[in-house]
């Protein structure tokens, strides 16, 4: 297949994802789309049988599917962790279409006219950097939609933009395509954060604006074998207020100022609420995610508050008990 023809392709990253990756592919195989594509699988060392599912579905859609192979030996940590960005690097730099669709091993495509719709859709407008979709979660034979009432923010033409991007994460990745040639070359935010969507998000924003669907074309399966859904409240505290820290290494004053105020309001709202409810570990955790990124922002009163409530309970409920005559 000629390279510069390629419309779309379609990246996948597999792990571990046996019991998902062949309704992934199938999702991929069914778009009712006329235009040249290809689907590039980044099989990343698994060992529950992936390696040989990727194989010999490759096999089968010769000319289609483009197989990369990895070793676990190649693997980025990042904070302390594996994860998948060598291999989504790697897959992002073969891509050849014009345009970018994202869909990892552990999720899927349910709408045939997926990437036909969100293609016209940026076909017609050159400024768009990318377009996504609502999208359905699944997990434990529950369902329920991505978004109830759209993204929590827009602009007033409908349009996502950096400004939207820089506080939170609420695009679901499955449902991302973007515009190559806004999308590459890559930041060197995506080595160090945590979070590569968010990153390629706010990178592609940049550059121009999003537009957002309301069609669910995608499931989402979360599972305990999902690298950041199901881990506990800590580390998806960390996560964030991680990512957010390189976010703001990708925006300019005013940008950075949003983003240490997402952290502020992040990492407070956190300790919080791990203090009201005994949940000592996780407070103090986000206490030191409170010095490893910065104090600005915390009145000295509060943290020393938070510092007393972990350190003497009893005290501190005691006082509050002179001082309000309330137990």
């Amino acid at each position: 297949m000629n390279g510069s023809a390629i419309k779309v392709s379609v990246v996948t990253m597999t792990y571990q994802h046996a019991a998902f990756i062949e309704a992934c592919v199938a999702g991929v195989r069914e778009q009712r789309f006329n235009a040249p594509m290809e689907h590039l699988i980044g099989e990343d060392g698994s060992t529950d049988g992936t390696r040989a599912i990727c194989e010999r579905l490759a096999a089968e859609q010769p000319g289609r599917i483009r197989l990369f192979l990895r070793d676990r030996k190649d693997v980025l940590r990042i904070r302390g962790r594996a994860t998948g960005r060598r291999n989504l690097i790697g897959l992002l730099n073969e891509a050849r279409g014009e345009y970018i669709a994202l869909c990892e091993g552990d999720d899927l495509w349910c709408d045939p006219d997926k990437l036909a719709m969100q293609v016209d859709v940026l076909d017609r407008d050159p400024e768009l950097s990318a377009c996504f979709t609502n999208a359905i979660n699944r997990s434990d034979g529950k369902e329920w939609a991505f978004f109830k009432d759209g993204p929590p923010t827009t602009g007033a033409d409908g349009l996502i933009r950096l400004e939207h991007l820089v506080r939170e994460n609420f695009i679901p990745t499955a449902t991302l395509v973007f515009r190559r040639s806004m999308l590459l070359p890559l930041p060197d935010q995506v080595l160090r954060s945590p979070v590569a969507d968010w990153v390629l998000s706010v990178h592609a924003a940049k550059q121009g604006p999003l537009a957002y669907v309301d069609r669910i074309t995608a499931v989402r399966n979360i599972h305990p074998g999902g690298l950041i859904s199901m881990m506990d409240d800590a580390y998806k505290l960390e996560v964030n207020v991680a990512a957010l820290e390189q976010i703001g290494t990708m925006v300019d004053d005013q940008g950075r100022a949003h983003v240490r105020g997402r952290q502020v309001e992040l990492l407070r709202a956190s300790i919080g609420r791990f203090l009201a409810h005994g949940r000592t570990d996780h407070a103090k955790h986000a206490l030191a995610l409170v010095k490893e990124f910065g104090s600005a922002g915390f009145s000295l009163r509060e943290r020393l508050r938070w510092w007393a409530l972990l350190h003497w309970p009893g005290a501190v409920r005691s006082y509050h008990r002179l001082r309000t005559g309330k137990s």
